[in-house]
């Protein structure tokens, strides 16, 4: 963990102690905002050296994408390797698009946010580049 992260995490742990209030409304979303660089690089490193995936492993209906959904939830919120397995999250875009015009990729995802580079499935939870993919990737 490097020292920004320490820093940035004693900072959120300040504003959370301070109790829910209209300034801690807006404090911390800028705070945990200031990790997500953070924590694209380390999911960067994983990625390019040794979190395997699960990319062939595509579900091919809504059964197989709420057995994905599930296993995700088990995790513990802070299981990064973890995430990015079961989600066979990759760093580059995968495949071809439904119309078959271009590969996937995060940036026309439906769970994309653009302006925040973040990933916004709810059992995912992550900042992700738009050039990336998962397996739970939809239009």
């Amino acid at each position: 963990m490097s020292d920004q992260e320490d820093d940035l995490r004693l900072r959120i742990a300040k504003i959370l102690a301070n109790g829910t209030n209209a300034q801690t409304e807006k404090a911390l979303p800028a705070a945990l905002r200031e990790l997500d660089p953070v924590l694209r690089t380390r999911m960067t490193k994983l990625l390019e050296y040794g979190a395997k995936d699960q990319t062939q492993l595509v579900p091919e209906d809504g059964d197989e994408y709420a057995a994905v959904l599930a296993a995700l939830q088990e995790l513990a919120p802070d299981d990064l390797e973890g995430k990015l397995k079961l989600a066979g999250l990759v760093n580059r875009p995968y495949g071809k698009d439904p119309n078959g015009t271009g590969a996937m990729r995060c940036q026309e995802c439906m769970y994309y946010l653009l302006n925040r580079k973040w990933c916004d499935q709810p059992q995912l939870a992550l900042p992700v580049g738009p050039n990336w993919w998962c397996r739970l990737w939809r239009i």
